[in-house]
C-alpha cells in the first residue's frame, strides 16, 4: 500500500534488490537528477546557435532562412531517434542506449563546432540530433522503471520541466557565449558538458530495465529450474526483432494515446517552437536588439514560465486523480488527471495573443516577454499532464508512447519554422498567433470526449501485446 492506502502499481519484488522500484528513495532522485540534466543538454544544444543564426547565416554566406536549417535538422533528428534508440533499450538495457547517445554527442558537438561549411554543418548536425534522441527517448521510460504510479506526476513533472527548460534557457546563454567568444563555442559548450556527464553516468547510473513478470509476483519461491525456465522465457521476448522499431505506431490506434499525442504536438510548436524561431528577426527588427539581449529576452521568461506552470501540473495532477480517487472508493481512473490540463491549454493561446497584440502595437519588450511566459506556463502544464496520462494508461508500452509523442512534438516543431515567420510576413504577425491560438484550441478540444469516455474506449480495444513483463 502506498502512504494513502492505495495498492501499489505496479508491484514491486520485494525479495528481489534488482527491482529498482524497491530501491531508496535518494538512489531514485540521483537517477532523476542524471536523466534530467542528459535532457536538459540535449535540448540546450538544440536551441543553443538560435540566438546567432544572424551571424551565422553571414559566416556560412546562407540566406537566414537556411541558416534557420541548423536548428531544424537537429530538430527533425531528435524527433525520429527514439524509434531506433527505444526498441535497442528493452533488449540491450537502458545504460547502454545512455552511454553510446552520450558518446556520440560529445563526438559530433565537437565536430559541427569545427565545421566551416553549411553543407556539412547540417549534416553533422543532424547526426547531433540522432545522438541526442537516445536520451530524449528514454528519459521518461527511466522515470516509469523506478517510479510508482501514484509518484508519476510529481516526478515525471520534475523531468519535463528540466527537459524543456534546457531549450528554453539556451538562447539566453547561446547570445551571451557568441558576445564573448564566438558562434563555434556554441557547440563545444556542449560537448564539454556532455563529456562530464558522460563520467557522472557511467559511474553512478545503474541499469533500470527490470523484468517484472506475472509468473515471478505469484510465486515468489520458485525452485532453480524455474527460475533458470523464466529467465530463457525473458531473454527470448528480448529479442530484437524488425517489428520492434515499428510497433510505436500501432499506439495511435488508442485514443487514449492518440488524442493527446496530436493535442501535445501543437501546443509545442505555438508555445515554444514559433517563439525560437521568431524571436531573432523580431526581437532585432522591432526593438533592435543584439544577439545577448534576444537571448535573455527569450530565455527567461520561457524558463520562468516553465517552472511556474510546474507548480500546476505534476504535483497537482496527482492530488486530482487522487482526490476523485477517494469520491469512487479508492478506483483511480486515468483520465481524472486531464482535468489537471484546463489551465494549461487556457494560458497558451492567452500567450500567444499577449505577444501577438505586444509586437504588433510595439509595446514595451516587457509585453512580448510576458507573453511568452503566460505560454510556456500553459506548455509545461499540458506537457506534465500528457506524459503523465499516457503512463497511467499503458505502463508498459510508455517507451513506445514516448517515442510517439516526442516524434509528433520535433515533426510539428520542425514544420513550425517552415511557414510560420513567412505567414506573419505576409498576413501580419497578430493574424498569424492569433490564428496559431485558434488551432491549439480546436486541437484540445477532442480531450473533452476523452475525459468523459477516455476509460470506456480502453476496454474496446485489445491492449498492447508487449512488455508484458515489465
Amino acid at each position: 500500500m502506498d502512504k494513502f492506502g492505495f495498492p501499489l502499481s505496479p508491484q514491486p519484488l520485494m525479495n528481489d534488490a534488482k527491482d529498482p522500484l524497491t530501491w531508496s528513495r535518494l538512489v531514485k532522485i540521483k537517477i532523476l537528477m542524471q536523466i534530467s540534466l542528459i535532457s536538459w543538454f540535449s535540448l540546450f544544444t538544440s536551441q543553443v546557435i538560435s540566438p546567432a543564426l544572424w551571424p551565422l547565416s553571414r559566416a556560412l554566406h546562407v540566406p537566414l532562412v537556411e541558416a534557420g536549417y541548423v536548428v531544424g535538422s537537429f530538430v527533425l533528428l531528435l524527433g525520429v531517434a527514439p524509434f531506433i534508440w527505444n526498441p535497442l533499450s528493452h533488449s540491450y538495457g537502458r545504460r547502454p542506449i545512455y552511454l553510446i547517445g552520450l558518446v556520440g554527442s560529445l563526438a559530433t558537438s565537437i565536430c559541427c563546432g569545427l565545421s566551416r561549411r553549411y553543407f556539412m554543418l547540417i549534416i553533422l548536425r543532424a547526426l547531433n540530433g540522432l545522438f541526442a534522441g537516445a536520451a530524449i527517448g528514454l528519459g521518461t521510460v527511466v522515470c516509469c522503471d523506478i517510479f510508482y504510479a501514484h509518484q508519476r506526476g510529481l516526478y515525471l513533472g520534475i523531468y519535463t520541466v528540466m527537459h524543456m527548460s534546457g531549450g528554453q534557457l539556451a538562447p539566453l546563454v547561446g547570445g551571451f557565449i557568441y558576445k564573448r567568444v564566438n558562434w563555434h563555442w556554441c557547440f563545444f559548450m556542449p560537448a564539454i558538458a556532455f563529456g562530464a556527464l558522460l563520467v557522472s553516468f557511467a559511474l553512478t547510473v545503474p541499469e533500470t530495465l527490470y523484468s517484472r513478470s506475472v509468473e515471478s509476483l505469484r510465486q515468489p519461491q520458485m525452485s532453480e529450474y524455474q527460475r533458470e525456465r523464466l529467465m530463457k522465457k525473458r531473454r527470448e521476448s528480448r529479442k530484437i526483432k524488425f517489428s520492434n522499431f515499428s510497433r510505436q505506431f500501432k499506439m495511435l490506434r488508442y485514443p487514449s494515446v492518440l488524442i493527446p499525442a496530436i493535442s501535445y504536438s501543437v501546443a509545442s510548436g505555438y508555445g515554444n517552437m514559433v517563439f525560437v524561431m521568431s524571436s531573432a528577426i523580431i526581437f532585432h527588427r522591432v526593438y533592435h536588439f543584439h544577439t545577448w539581449q534576444i537571448g535573455l529576452l527569450l530565455g527567461v521568461p520561457l524558463t520562468i514560465g516553465s517552472f511556474i506552470g510546474e507548480f500546476g501540473a505534476g504535483g497537482f495532477s496527482d492530488w486530482v486523480i487522487r482526490r476523485r480517487a477517494v469520491g469512487r472508493g479508492g478506483k483511480r481512473i486515468a483520465e481524472d488527471r486531464l482535468y489537471a490540463m484546463i489551465p494549461g491549454v487556457t494560458l497558451l493561446p492567452v500567450g500567444l495573443m499577449v505577444e501577438a497584440y505586444s509586437i504588433h502595437n510595439r509595446t514595451h519588450w516587457v509585453g512580448p516577454g510576458l507573453g511568452i511566459a503566460i505560454a510556456s506556463a500553459g506548455l509545461q502544464v499540458v506537457t506534465t499532464v500528457t506524459y503523465a496520462y499516457t503512463a497511467d494508461c499503458y505502463s508498459r508500452q510508455v517507451g513506445e508512447i514516448g517515442s510517439i509523442l516526442n516524434f509528433g512534438r520535433q515533426i510539428f516543431c520542425f514544420c513550425v519554422g517552415f511557414y510560420a515567420i513567412p505567414f506573419a510576413w505576409r498576413f501580419g504577425l497578430q493574424t498569424a498567433w492569433i490564428t496559431f491560438a485558434i488551432v491549439e484550441i480546436l486541437c484540445f478540444l477532442p480531450i473533452i470526449p476523452l475525459i468523459m469516455k477516455g476509460a470506456e474506449w480502453r476496454e474496446l480495444f485489445l491492449p498492447p501485446d508487449w512488455n508484458l513483463d515489465l
